[in-house]
């Protein structure tokens, strides 16, 4: 798979957003919502890319990449909560394991640095969240398509069981 080039390009603005001494902790909780955004457009290239070719028409190709939603992508990478979704995700590679818990975490911690007011970010953990992401993406840039084609249908599409 081609690298998610906006998934890169997003992790490099995170870390502009900090590069200051001491940055702001509106710098600081735009960086943790970016390098969310990273991941959620990864995968949402994906998901793009596994159902439909851009030589198909830019318009389905879109549509696809905008079917990701937030809340259900968060519940089917949901391995530390929900027992059946730790069950499907232990059948897939350690990559795409990593990369589905460190979305459910980051997209925990978009909320709090975009919700709450409260709340504060060190630099330290932020720099160590975007270069999780930042490994987790290239390690999901790496697995099979055929792993990425069943993890984007798990992302996607409602099981009926």
């Amino acid at each position: 798979m081609p690298k998610s080039q906006l998934a890169h390009d997003l992790l490099k603005t995170a870390e502009d957003l900090i590069a200051r001494k001491n940055p702001r902790q509106s710098n600081l909780k735009r960086a943790v919502s970016t390098a969310y955004y990273a991941l959620f457009h990864c995968l949402s290239e994906s998901c793009a890319n596994n159902l439909i070719t851009k030589r198909n028409g830019k318009a389905a190709w879109r549509q696809s990449y905008r079917a990701l939603q937030h809340s259900f992508a968060k519940k089917a990478c949901d391995s530390l909560n929900d027992r059946k979704q730790r069950v499907i995700l232990e059948k897939f590679p350690d990559e795409i394991q990593d990369f589905a818990l460190q979305f459910y975490n980051m997209q925990l911690k978009r909320h709090e640095a975009d919700y709450d007011p409260y709340s504060k970010f060190q630099k330290s953990q932020v720099l160590t969240d975007l270069r999780a992401t930042e490994a987790v993406i290239r390690g999901f840039e790496a697995c099979s398509s055929a792993h990425r084609q069943a993890f984007t249908a798990l992302v996607l599409f409602q099981r009926r069981d």
